[in-house]
């Protein structure tokens, strides 16, 4: 959960920073959109000690754990916006909770409850094209052409938490998916 929730992210933006895929101060500003989850407000500290490494949990912890993940990735997004964005004149950095999404994440759920989930999901859940749509108007809207820092959870700006935007916190995972990343043998 871990690698997918955050690591690659990490990863994949320095590689493209790095190989200048992203080009900040382009003429046409380069707009970051990643993908949270307002589960991010989970009150945990980060543990800098374990980070990275295997947390075993039961599945009654997924979702805080989930919410533990997309905090560091949190931090991230807004380490990345001071880093790089200039207040927008740079890089353009957005967050985004598209809210609960009708997908296919009950596949492997016991067959008994796969039509009880599909009703649930199918009354309470929004399609993936529905949920899409903050992405889309982050991408290409010209309102946001020269601003970051924004957090849309559902299309409606909100600000990230407090914990997220911790500057020392966003220094330290920095540093932190640095070195995990080289102990596992990948270069940035």
């Amino acid at each position: 959960m871990f690698a997918v929730n955050y690591l690659s992210t990490f990863y994949f933006v320095n590689l493209l920073l790095e190989h200048q895929i992203i080009k900040p101060k382009n003429s046409i500003r380069p707009r970051l959109i990643f993908v949270s989850s307002e589960s991010h407000r989970v009150n945990l500290p980060i543990d800098y000690d374990t980070f990275g490494q295997p947390i075993p949990y039961s599945a009654a912890k997924v979702v805080k754990f989930y919410g533990y993940y997309k905090l560091i990735l949190n931090i991230f997004i807004a380490e990345l916006n001071r880093r790089y964005a200039n207040e927008g004149k740079d890089l353009s950095v957005f967050a985004l909770c598209p809210g609960a999404v009708h997908s296919s994440i009950s596949r492997n759920a016991p067959t008994v409850l796969k039509p009880i989930l599909w009703l649930v999901f199918k009354a309470f859940f929004q399609t993936p094209m529905h949920a899409s749509k903050p992405v889309e108007y982050l991408a290409c809207s010209t309102k946001m052409e020269g601003q970051t820092g924004n957090y849309l959870h559902m299309m409606q700006d909100k600000p990230m938490s407090d914990a997220s935007l911790v500057e020392v916190d966003g220094e330290k995972v920095w540093a932190a998916s640095e070195q995990l990343l080289e102990n596992l043998g990948f270069e940035l």
